[in-house]
């Protein structure tokens, strides 16, 4: 698949001399920070992570801060890496810490995978801050500090979801920029509509496929690549999944219900033992794009 054009290069007006405060320093977080680190100096990084074990590690990227009032006093723009439940329990918890500590103006921006309840749930706290969503079509199945690098976003395409000639959104184009991707602008409601069957249904059967194994246990030689492929996503953070099936509920058993239509479709013709008319549908239903 051919890539996107690479971004123009671009004058920091907006992210020179900010300072950017990233909650959950995981792949994602991790990487934003160990990006503008190594290629954006001049921009001030605060970080914070749950896990507070990783905090003496970090330092050697970012300030570390304690507590989200002290982040809210010290930054411009909060980027919350974190699963979107916890996406959602921080924006209130933002409007609250901007009330308390008289901030100026604040940009927030998350990076979950769904887009639609966190604008919505943002638009309460319009008077205390701006909102921009961002997800990066480039995080891998790892978790932690430990799988962050700073090529993560490198050439990748950055979904934003925002007002295309809103100031915050050009500031969130160009921290996608910064961090050496290419942003597409979409409505918030058609990015979730989409990942429905591009990112949740993999997710679902890969977990479910996982599910069967632990009542059929395969012998090691007959554990395939194409099986491995399958349940690689399983790796990924379960709170994460959880997140993304859940709040997009509506559109992902859309989705699941066309799946076990087509499902309940071959199930029918293999009963039939009709070789080739399973072999007719799966003809139909393989994938024209060809691998990277």
């Amino acid at each position: 698949m051919s890539r996107p054009p690479a971004p123009a290069p671009i004058e920091l007006s907006t992210l020179k001399d900010q300072a950017i405060g990233i909650i959950g320093l995981g792949q994602i977080g991790g990487s934003i920070v160990r990006r503008l680190m190594t290629y954006r100096p001049e921009i001030t990084a605060y970080g914070m992570d749950r896990n507070t074990r990783i905090a003496g590690r970090v330092r050697r990227y970012c300030r570390w801060s304690t507590t989200l009032e002290d982040m809210v006093r010290a930054v411009d723009i909060i980027v919350l890496a974190v699963p979107v439940p916890a996406i959602l329990d921080y924006l209130p918890r933002i409007a609250d810490a901007v009330e308390d500590t008289g901030s100026e103006r604040l940009l927030v921006i998350d990076t979950g995978t769904l887009k639609y309840p966190v604008q919505k749930a943002a638009a309460k706290y319009t008077d205390q801050y701006d909102y921009v969503g961002i997800h990066p079509l480039c995080g891998i199945e790892r978790n932690g500090w430990d799988s962050a690098r700073s090529d993560l976003f490198a050439d990748e395409t950055v979904i934003c979801c925002g007002q295309p000639r809103a100031n915050a959104t050009r500031t969130a184009v160009e921290l996608i920029r910064s961090l050496g991707a290419h942003e597409l602008i979409m409505d918030a409601k058609d990015h979730d509509r989409q990942v429905a069957l591009t990112i949740g249904l993999p997710h679902v059967l890969a977990y479910v496929a996982n599910g069967a194994a632990q009542n059929v246990k395969p012998d090691p030689p007959l554990v395939s690549s194409s099986w491995q492929s399958l349940v690689r996503v399983t790796a990924s953070d379960p709170e994460m999944v959880a997140g993304f099936l859940t709040y997009n509920k509506t559109e992902q058993q859309r989705i699941l219900s066309e799946f076990r239509r087509q499902l309940d479709r071959l199930e029918q013709l293999l009963a039939q033992a009709d070789n080739e008319s399973v072999a007719d549908t799966l003809a139909r239903w393989q994938s024209p794009h060809p691998r990277k």
